[in-house]
This record gives structure tokens, sequence and C-alpha cells, in this order.
């Protein structure tokens, strides 16, 4: 038998996977000068991940099917896997073949990109599209490699403006994902334009929580002291639907692409999205016009 053969050869494992492409960044890496860009995207999801541990649990119970999920830590007891490159960002959580374990891995990474987008743009003025599978990975120091990688990435394409994509045989295992049949507390999805895929419903999922509840001021608030880095401006602002109106307002958020017709479109869509929550809600005062 020779050295290669006798060596442990790679696998694939089960995997829920998201591939995440942040947009306009192609403009920042290549005028960054000082690395505040590369320390910003750090920052944002470390602190990103600490909201999540605080907030995680609430946020759980209320997107589950029936409430009857306990706070749990398997998000972080199996250890999602990160990967960023560039401006593409990798999310993978192992999964067993318990349909429990492949829903809890679903429903938390769903919260935890929520969470991420909503920070990207109000933080940083990102914008983020990408596409969010489960499937065979083998992931490693050195390998990222499989068929969900691949789906995730078509679906990050298929995506074109800044949404998430969720696989549409996720949503036919786990119906309750599926927004015209959900009995959830909270809409995590939402469907927009002529496609077949749902998307994360990042805006919808916490402000309707917060209006509902009656706390206006939002879910970043709660958590400043855990936050250090989040600027005071998006502190201001009564509830996290003005927030994010607001960065999305500022149309630099995919710099030096506003004035072509693909970075218009993006922004438009963000617009006519948040418009739409608004509608939904109520809040007609922090449409934008």
């Amino acid at each position: 038998m020779s050295e290669d053969d006798s060596r442990d050869k790679l696998q694939m494992d089960k995997y829920v996977v998201a591939y995440l492409d942040l947009l306009g960044s192609t403009s920042k890496i290549i005028s960054e000068k000082s690395d505040n860009y590369l320390n910003d995207i750090r920052k944002i999801y470390e602190n990103t991940y600490t909201l999540f541990k605080k907030e995680f649990p609430e946020s759980l119970a209320n997107h589950s099917p029936s409430g009857d999920f306990a706070p749990s830590d398997y998000f972080m007891s199996e250890g999602v896997q990160i990967k960023i490159f560039s401006d593409n960002i990798l999310f993978a959580l192992r999964i067993s073949d318990r349909k429990y374990d492949a829903i809890k891995a679903t429903m938390q990474l769903i919260v935890f990109i929520s969470m991420y987008q909503s920070y990207l743009l109000l933080e940083g003025k990102w914008l983020l599209r990408g596409g969010l599978t489960a499937g065979r990975l083998h992931i490693d120091e050195t390998f990222v490699w499989g068929p969900a990688l691949v789906r995730a990435h078509i679906l990050e394409e298929m995506a074109v403006v800044p949404r998430v994509l969720v696989d549409e045989f996720l949503i036919k295992i786990f119906p309750y994902l599926n927004p015209e049949t959900s009995t959830g507390k909270i809409q995590i999805l939402r469907k927009m334009d002529e496609i077949p895929q749902c998307f994360i419903d990042y805006e919808c999922m916490f402000a309707k929580q917060n209006i509902k509840s009656g706390n206006k001021r939002g879910w970043l608030l709660r958590f400043k002291e855990e936050l250090p880095g989040l600027r005071d401006e998006f502190l201001t602002k009564y509830d996290i639907l003005d927030d994010i109106g607001c960065a999305i307002r500022c149309h630099n958020t995919i710099p030096d692409e506003a004035d072509i017709p693909s970075g218009l479109r993006k922004i438009q869509w963000a617009i006519n999205y948040h418009n739409l929550v608004c509608d939904e809600l109520n809040e007609l005062d922090l449409k934008i016009s």
C-alpha cells in the first residue's frame, strides 16, 4: 500500500450552507489604504455573533412553528464553520440525520444571517445577497468542496439583488418556513418578484416583533453595551425600520455603482422591499420616497 493510500481520506458530510456576497465591495477593496474596511468586516461579524448569543433564545422561540424550541446552543456547540475570503462569506453548520437537528440548524443560520444582513447595512452600508441550502460538503482549513457549496453559489447568483435566497427543497421539507402556510409568530421568509425561491425577510423578522411588543427602539438598542462599535447615529432613531431606511437612503450603499443600471436596480429593489414592509406594518412615515 502506498503512503498516499494509507492516509485518511477526506469525506463529505451533511451541512446547512450559506454563501454570501458583499455587494459593492470591489471598489472598497481596491481603494483600501488604511485597512479600515478589512477591520470593519471583522468587527461587524464579531458584533453580530455577540448579538446572536444574546438574542438567540428569544428569536428561536418566536420563529419556531409552535414556539417549542428550548433555548439552544446548537449553533455554538456544533461550531459553525466560517470562511471569509475577499467579499465572499461562507457559513456551514454540520447536521445529523435527525430531522430535528436539521430544523434547528436551518432556523439558527437563518436568524444569524438576518442579524448579519441588518448589521452590515446599518454599520457598514453594505448590501448583501446570497443563497442558503443543505447538502453534502467537506470543509477544513484547506478545502471547501461539495455539491452544497455549488448549489449555494448558484442561488447567490440567482438572487441578483440584495436578498438571501433559501433553497426550495428546504421549504418543502420544513413547510413552516413557507410564508404562505407558516403558523409561526413572526414571518421569516418572503417572496417577491417572479421567482419561486423565498428570501430571508430580515427587516420584517425583527421589526414586526419589536412593533408588536411595543419596543419601538429596536433590538439593537438592547445590546448597545455589547456592541461598542455601533455608531450612535443609528441608535437615535426610534425603531429598526427607520434605522434601515436611513441606511438604504444613503445611496452610497454600493459605492461607485449607483450610476450604472445594475447598481440602481439593486438599490431600487432594497427600497421597494423596505417600503413593502413599512406598508404591512402601517409605518408609512418610514417609507423611502
